[in-house]
């Protein structure tokens, strides 16, 4: 069964990284969703995807220099408020969905996020619903270390997915017992399907909202998961696959 994944909720037509998104999510059927955690200059961490506020929201600032409470205070859109990870993560173990949690470290690198995000993990109970990904590989080979049960991904941007760049790509997750790649969907393709299978690596895709798209890789084994803006397309794709069967 592939999953489908809410990219920062379902973002093609709510606020995204909001409660409210990840609610319409959950409503439109998705399997899980995706989200983006930051941490605020008191050491809350927050679910924004950005380093900054200033797209978002209607505020101004780096995230990091901001307390929570002036966070708490900003519109996120349509009236919502940016969330923490723990009232994310209560929402998913409610709804019995999946969370992938994207570690925005690549940027700010938040020193002790890692150990942050697993330890509130932990204590609410959603170790084996959660997966863990960066694009700073670091980052999830450190998570692997502190949790070698919770799940991790390699986010990988296009030229990461360029055939001489994958043995070494491969080579790592399997040092490190990384379970799943994340790659953009552009420049996916014969190469990185083979070498997931054979090394049994599992694939989820970013961010995938293209109809064509979405049946493609419906049809591709080694992909567990597509990541999209449009939960409620997706859901309907996957049940008209379902009944071709």
């Amino acid at each position: 069964m592939t999953m489908n994944y809410a990219h920062r909720g379902y973002r093609a037509a709510y606020p995204e990284n909001t409660l409210l998104a990840f609610r319409k999510a959950i409503e439109a059927g998705c399997d899980g969703f995706e989200l983006d955690v930051q941490r605020t200059k008191d050491g809350v961490l927050v679910v924004i995807h950005d380093e900054t506020v200033n797209r978002t929201t209607n505020g101004f600032g780096a995230v990091k220099d901001l307390t929570f409470e002036e966070i708490r205070a900003l519109d996120a859109g349509a009236g919502e408020r940016l969330p923490t990870l723990e009232e994310c993560l209560a929402l998913a173990r409610e709804a019995n969905v999946a969370v992938n949690i994207e570690l925005k470290n690549s940027v700010e690198r938040y020193e002790g996020m890692e150990a942050a995000v697993i330890g509130l993990v932990r204590r609410l109970g959603m170790a084996e619903r959660v997966y863990l990904s960066s694009f700073l590989h670091e980052s999830i080979t450190l998570c692997k270390t502190l949790a070698p049960d919770i799940r991790g991904g390699l986010l990988c941007e296009q030229p990461a997915l360029a055939e001489p760049n994958l043995a070494k790509l491969f080579a790592q997750m399997a040092a490190h017992k990384i379970e799943y790649l994340h790659p953009c969907v552009d420049g996916l393709g014969a190469a990185v399907f083979a070498l997931a299978a054979k090394h049994g690596v599992g694939i989820h895709v970013w961010t995938v909202n293209s109809p064509a798209q979405m049946a493609w890789l419906l049809r591709e084994p080694s992909v567990c998961g597509v990541i999209t803006d449009d939960p409620a397309l997706l859901a309907q794709i996957i049940r008209a696959k379902g009944q071709e069967v």
